[in-house]
């Protein structure tokens, strides 16, 4: 989630250029943007970052504050980041232009003078948001442990919380608390001045482990859960105006959604000398009951001082979809 990085927390970037299907899956055709972030180390240290920004001619305001902290000794470093940002919606006005029934009509011009859809009007002048108002707020620790001079453990703890919000005309389908005596059906309305909202947290924990015999093996292996938990609520601006009690009724288009993953990671690594490098590995991940898993192999050989050759060979499979071999 790039949106969420600090620079604060970014040690360095590597561009990897070409096709990096074989360790990265097989979206990576045209190359592979690696963010590494800062890892635990040894002695005591940290950073803040603070931000502030506008928008040319005004709104849009955002505000963004982060630390890092860093301690520890040789056997367990550990490392502390959190970071709040805050960003001002957008605003331009704006005249929403309301029709009703499937039939597109104005709400004045719909019935009799008894018709309830007349309690609707026109037109309404609102402030439309081009950019939603967002809450933004992680917390995260990174704790290290060496259990042997082979072995080493990681534990990982991750927490965002979010909320953001926006006005806008919803030109597709608005339910009204209106129905039609004849059938029971429930008139519709267009551009009708809406407000969405979602709140979403999200939990992460990832626990790895690290075996290194000498210095030309390598195996790393890593395990993943996240839970992300979103509620969003669409509710129309003129709530009273299109026959419900409360704004809170009108919200007849949010949804409550759960998503849980878990997935594995085995990575191997051996260098027999300067001029090759060979990795192999395996993925497999469950997102709520579908499930997709790989296995890979590579080769990196330099083999002249200006001439490198790099090529493996990948598998994956999934519960959707086809299976495929890069």
């Amino acid at each position: 989630e790039l949106n969420r990085l600090t620079a604060g927390q970014i040690e360095r970037i590597e561009i990897v250029k070409g096709p990096g299907s074989v360790l990265y899956g097989s979206d990576a055709m045209g190359g592979v943007i690696n963010i590494i972030t800062h890892q635990p180390g040894e002695g005591f240290g940290g950073s803040v970052d603070v931000q502030a920004g506008v928008r040319d001619g005004g709104g849009a305001e955002r505000y963004t504050a982060a630390a890092n902290l860093y301690g520890g000794d040789e056997l367990t470093p550990f490392s502390l980041f959190a970071n709040a940002t805050t960003r001002n919606a957008y605003e331009v006005g704006t005249t929403a232009d309301v029709l009703v029934t499937g039939n597109r009509v104005p709400p004045s011009t719909h019935g009799n003078a008894n018709s309830p859809l007349r309690n609707i009007q026109d037109q309404y002048r609102f402030d439309e948001q081009r950019l939603d108002e967002a809450d933004v707020y992680n917390l995260g620790v990174i704790l290290n442990r060496r259990l042997t001079d082979t072995l080493e453990a990681e534990l990982e703890l991750g927490r965002m919380e979010e909320n953001r919000t926006r006005d806008y005309v919803n030109t597709g389908r608005t339910n009204t608390h209106y129905t039609n005596n004849a059938n029971g059906q429930i008139f519709p309305a267009f551009n009708v001045p809406t407000r969405w909202t979602d709140d979403n947290q999200r939990t992460d924990l990832a626990a790895a482990l690290n075996w290194q015999p000498d210095g030309h093996f390598n195996v790393n292996y890593r395990i993943h859960h996240s839970r992300y938990e979103k509620s969003r609520s669409v509710t129309a601006l003129p709530w009273e105006d299109l026959g419900f009690a409360a704004r809170g009724d009108s919200n007849t288009a949010g949804r409550n959604t759960t998503t849980k993953g878990l997935p594995n990671e085995l990575l191997g690594t051996w260098r027999p000398d300067d001029q090759h490098t060979l990795l192999a590995g395996a993925e497999y991940r469950d997102m709520d009951g579908r499930w997709d898993g790989g296995l890979f192999a590579q080769h990196e050989w330099q083999a002249t001082e200006r001439l490198d050759l790099v090529y493996g060979l990948r598998y994956d499979e999934a519960s959707l979809g086809e299976d495929n071999t890069s």
